[in-house]
């Protein structure tokens, strides 16, 4: 009987110290302002004025939020390292790349990184897939090229921390490389954008010219239904 009452009194002990555990840790997690567990993809476009044919000013919508672990393969090897690498991301480096030193077995931080690249594509493909099943049976539909790129920023004034997946026109990413400081003044509420948006374009030139292994700036090429009005790229 009493051994009955120690195995029992030390399972409820367990219990307790596990969801303690898990509290702090959410607890820590909330005071850091970090939220890894889902991925927001976002669409950059820009906001069209009918008196002003430039135009400077960014738009942000969201295409779809999912849980991590939907968007890539479900290893916590792979979990663990990504999350280690959005904790690595700065300014002058807002992307995800799983680089040399996260464990010292591991040895292909390209592949490991064009894994999760390899999730996130699928996603927007999978999201936009009414497009090919159109082009199938050959009705009309417009051929859009946008790159990805996965990057950690922070948003609520710089206090929360989260990881999104930036979907933007190569022509856009193009224009905001070449016209700057006119994005930055038609965006004073976004500059973070601007300038996270300026890295990512010279990353992608640079990776076109062969000079980074790591490759954080990917294509994926859609199928937009002419008549699909619920299409959300603009």
């Amino acid at each position: 009987m009493t051994q009955i009452l120690f195995d029992l009194l030390k399972t409820v002990l367990n219990f307790f110290i596990s969801s303690a555990l898990v509290y702090l840790f959410a607890l820590w997690q909330l005071y850091r302002g970090f939220f890894w567990g889902r991925v927001t993809f976002t669409h950059v476009g820009t906001k069209h004025h009918e008196n002003f044919p430039e135009n400077y000013q960014i738009v942000l919508d969201t295409l779809m939020d999912k849980p991590a672990n939907q968007v890539w393969i479900n290893n916590p090897l792979l979990m663990s390292r990504t999350k280690k690498a959005a904790e690595r991301c700065t300014p002058d480096k807002p992307w995800i790349s799983l680089e040399d030193g996260d464990f010292w077995f591991i040895k292909n931080p390209s592949e490991d990184t064009e894994k999760i690249l390899s999730g996130v594509r699928q996603q927007i493909s999978e999201h936009y897939s009414r497009g090919v099943v159109y082009k199938s049976i050959h009705r009309k539909v417009e051929e859009c090229k946008f790159l990805f790129c996965l990057s950690s920023v922070r948003t609520y004034n710089d206090k929360v921390r989260k990881l999104r997946v930036i979907v933007v026109r190569p022509e856009l990413l193009k224009d905001i490389k070449e016209n700057y400081d006119k994005y930055l003044i038609y965006n004073q509420d976004r500059k973070e954008t601007v300038e996270v948006l300026s890295k990512i374009a010279n990353r992608w030139k640079e990776e076109q010219e062969g000079k980074h292994e790591i490759k954080v700036v990917y294509p994926v090429r859609l199928y937009v239904p002419i008549d699909d009005n619920k299409c959300s790229f603009q």
